[in-house]
């Protein structure tokens, strides 16, 4: 252990316990005004708590530490302007952060130095909750990154008549591979898009001080294209800024490309470079040549270590678990009213989306990822069903929660977050399986309705309306469908649905055509179901490989 580790390590030593019970302390005022939002002063002692801690992270230079007790800050005095923001989930969030920052320091006085990549996440998650824009990962760019930077011969600006038009036409080509990428949608098509054209760029512009941005930004999209990176939110502002690059060399012409790069963004491309590990390919060959080596953590050392930091104790785990699982079954309840109610349902759906919204930011925050994809996609999914005003299908989207609550119940007993994240699958598939019984429930039903409403030795002997419970049964299994993705077997039934929802409408009678069509369309779907979950219980559970393409 060198000498600047020693003298970082003995101040925070000192002052460690110090910190932690100003947290503590902060943590106190925050659940009491949680219970209580009228007593301001609880938020007031609060920040007077924070601000010590954040006296003391200025004076041991902590930078990734002292940014998220601001972050704390900025959300506390948001909280105290109700036009600003509500207090329900963000009390919360706050608490965690309080109960997270002492860990990290522990870890950072056992390693003697920061690593502050390791709080962006908790960073973003506050900034996003006020809507902040978010802080990329390279704005804690280390300190140790080498300030070698290769020549690059000037052989003049190129000569070529046409080589405006041809820039312009390549950065058109380069912001359809961007808005493909930022939009996630087949994100390696695009990425290879990117980068051909930069290569094109590359070849096109010669070699010149400015094409440096060409090549540092193709290994970067190696990086991405071999998994080297995850290609998160800091990783798509680089390739933003790498257009704005584009954008500089259409407006400033060719005389552009003698000038060399924006020393910066030279920084910022070199310290991705340096975490995408790489003993072969372009990466490999732009870290010997900037001596790139040992000089910033790796992305797989980055992600161990936030397993490490984010794995919480028992006691906190619990508390945190149980407080989530009421609030998804006060979503649950919302749903089913939801489905019951003839008023106008926008005000109950805002309702519903914005819980859905914070407990997906809860989960981030635990670092249960899979369990935030399954709660955001339901939250995609609920304005679509209840614009279209099929009311029942939500109590499907209700059992498909329940994926998220054997995930949380994991969660509270320890379970590694590894572990669940991976296991996903099997979550999912018996979400599907409930889904799936919900549909086979309803035909049963429907089918049983329908025989005793035509039976010719019952009361009705197939006289007067069909019973009202129909139409909602009919709805289920049409949403169920839809959220096993069957959407042709779901189109199958619509017709039938909006048969049986004209107000008015005479009675189909006995042997006619409609009436015919409906129990050969039902009887279709019933026998499809039988044999679809007969696959499913015998078909092999998805390799991780598999359940992390599915898409969200």
């Amino acid at each position: 252990m060198d000498i600047h580790t020693l003298a970082r390590q003995r101040p925070l030593a000192l002052v460690r316990e110090q910190i932690r019970d100003s947290l503590d302390e902060a943590a106190r005022h925050l659940d009491r005004f949680h219970r209580n939002p009228d007593q301001n002063s609880e938020l007031e002692g609060c920040n007077a708590r924070l601000r010590q801690v954040s006296g003391c992270l200025t004076m041991l230079e902590l930078p990734g530490a002292l940014c998220l007790t601001g972050e704390m800050q900025a959300l506390l005095s948001a909280i105290g302007d109700p036009d600003r923001l509500t207090h329900e989930r963000c009390c919360e969030l706050l608490i965690s952060a309080t109960l997270f920052l002492p860990r990290y320091l522990d870890y950072v006085h056992s390693l003697g130095r920061e690593t502050p990549a390791l709080l962006l996440p908790t960073i973003n998650l506050l900034r996003y909750v006020r809507r902040a824009g978010l802080i990329p990962e390279h704005a804690f760019v280390d300190h140790r990154l080498p300030l070698h930077v290769p020549p690059t011969p000037d052989r003049g600006t190129p000569a070529h008549d046409d080589l405006p038009r041809r820039i312009r036409s390549l950065r058109h080509q380069y912001q359809v591979g961007l808005i493909g990428v930022i939009r996630d949608h087949a994100p390696q098509s695009h990425l290879q898009l990117l980068s051909r054209t930069l290569a094109q760029l590359q070849t096109l512009c010669g070699q010149q001080p400015f094409n440096e941005v060409w090549q540092l930004a193709l290994g970067l999209l190696e990086a991405l294209r071999d998994d080297q990176l995850k290609l998160d939110f800091s990783l798509r502002h680089m390739l933003g800024r790498v257009d704005r690059e584009l954008r500089r060399l259409v407006d400033q012409g060719p005389a552009l490309l003698a000038r060399p790069m924006d020393p910066e963004l030279r920084t910022h491309l070199l310290y991705y470079l340096a975490k995408a590990d790489s003993a072969a390919g372009q990466v490999h060959a732009l870290r010997v040549r900037y001596r790139l080596s040992d000089c910033v953590d790796s992305q797989r050392h980055l992600e161990q270590e936030r397993q490490r930091l984010q794995s919480p104790d028992r006691g906190a785990t619990a508390a945190v678990a149980e407080q989530l699982l009421d609030d998804l079954a006060q979503v649950k309840t919302g749903l089913l009213a939801l489905q019951s109610s003839t008023e106008d349902s926008s005000t109950g759906l805002r309702t519903l989306l914005g819980n859905l919204d914070q407990i997906a930011l809860t989960l981030e925050l635990l670092g249960l990822d899979q369990a935030m994809h399954q709660c955001r996609r339901i939250a995609r999914q609920l304005p679509a069903l209840a614009a279209d005003g099929m009311s029942a299908n939500l109590t499907a989207m209700a059992d498909q929660m329940v994926s998220i609550e054997i995930a949380l119940q994991a969660y509270a007993e320890g379970v590694p977050l590894q572990s669940l994240n991976q296991d996903h699958c099997d979550h999912l598939r018996l979400a599907e399986e409930n889904t799936l019984r919900v549909a086979r429930q309803s035909l049963a039903g429907i089918r049983d309705t329908l025989e005793e409403h035509f039976d010719p030795y019952g009361p009705a002997a197939g006289q007067g309306p069909l019973p009202e419970a129909l139409l909602p049964m009919l709805r289920q299994v049409e949403g169920a469908l839809r959220m096993l993705e069957l959407t042709e077997l779901a189109e199958l039934l619509h017709p039938l649905t909006a048969l049986l929802g004209e107000q008015g409408r005479p009675l189909p009678a006995v042997g006619s055509r409609e009436l015919t069509d409906m129990a050969e369309a039902i009887a279709s779907v019933e026998w499809f179901l039988e044999d679809y979950g007969r696959e499913r219980r015998h078909a092999p559970a998805a390799r991780p490989a598999e359940s992390a393409a599915m898409p969200d």
